[in-house]
């Protein structure tokens, strides 16, 4: 490479050592490189991954929406579970033979187009989420979502969808059998369903007869609901009542007060109340 080629990819913000320490004391990260597990290098315009030899205990790495158009000088980062690299101008996925930890890996909008890249994500065994969306290779693979979720064991998440049991099964079927063979073991998948969603039914069931509230072939009978309505009804009659008999008390009309039991009465003082003409009268409650 030329001088003035080197000066031109290197003419925006570049990651420094010194940059590096710097954003370190910024973000009140570990001066000491190797003691820093996260690094948050996201929006800052770098166009080339650089001077990360020391910071070796890295197990994040956040570089997405910058400008990178490769993957490089990751060797030392052996530890690395997470990598973030959306947003970028990324046009090829390589060199992370040394990144062999790499549980989630999000590459979605970048440039990726030769489906060369299966390869080099089945050499990742603890690959778990990868996120695709956005590059034009995964256009360009045959069943793409099938096929991934075959050759890469252990993925769970893919692109913008968890990656289910069923799926996993029915990819499986569809790489031995075709398309009849994913529907058949889809139709197994659905049969077990059904038969354990009507397992708890009996289940609820069950729960319902042994607990007397009435069932299929039960003598047992659920309370009927008229009997609410009818206590609500009763509830509104004497609200209603009661509404009544407050006026009669207000005009003088003071109607004897019993207590709960025959056997016993409530011994009230004598109170005063006023009549319809004016005068007052003595009411006693008895």
């Amino acid at each position: 490479i030329s001088p003035q080629e080197k000066n031109k990819k290197h003419s925006g913000p570049r990651m420094t050592k010194k940059f590096l320490r710097d954003h370190c004391k910024q973000n009140k990260l570990y001066i000491t490189p190797c003691h820093n597990d996260a690094l948050y290098l996201h929006f800052k315009g770098f166009s080339t991954i650089e001077n990360l030899e020391e910071y070796t205990g890295l197990k994040c790495l956040w570089l997405e929406s910058n400008g990178l158009q490769r993957i490089e000088n990751l060797d030392a980062q052996t530890d690395l579970r997470c990598l973030f690299l959306q947003q970028n101008l990324i046009y090829k996925l390589e060199n992370l033979d040394q990144c062999l930890n790499i549980s989630v890996l999000d590459l979605s909008h970048n440039l990726l187009h030769d489906p060369d890249v299966l390869p080099v994500l089945e050499a990742m065994p603890e690959l778990r989420v990868l996120n695709l969306m956005g590059n034009q290779v995964v256009k360009k693979i045959p069943n793409y979502r099938k096929n991934m979720i075959v050759r890469l064991k252990q993925l769970t998440f893919l692109d913008d969808r968890p990656v289910f049991p069923k799926d996993r099964a029915c990819a499986e079927s569809w790489a031995v059998g075709g398309l009849e063979g994913e529907r058949q073991e889809r139709e197994q998948w659905d049969t077990r369903e059904r038969k354990k969603i009507q397992e708890s039914l009996d289940g609820m069931r069950g729960a319902w007869v042994s607990n007397g509230w009435g069932g299929r072939g039960c003598t047992a009978q659920c309370p009927p609901l008229r009997a609410a309505n009818s206590v609500g009804k009763g509830r509104r009659e004497s609200t209603r009542e009661g509404g009544r008999k407050g006026i009669e008390i207000r005009k003088g009309n003071c109607p004897p007060l019993t207590a709960k039991s025959s056997s016993q009465r409530l011994n009230l003082p004598t109170t005063l109340c006023s009549n319809t003409s004016g005068k007052k009268q003595e009411c006693k409650r008895s």
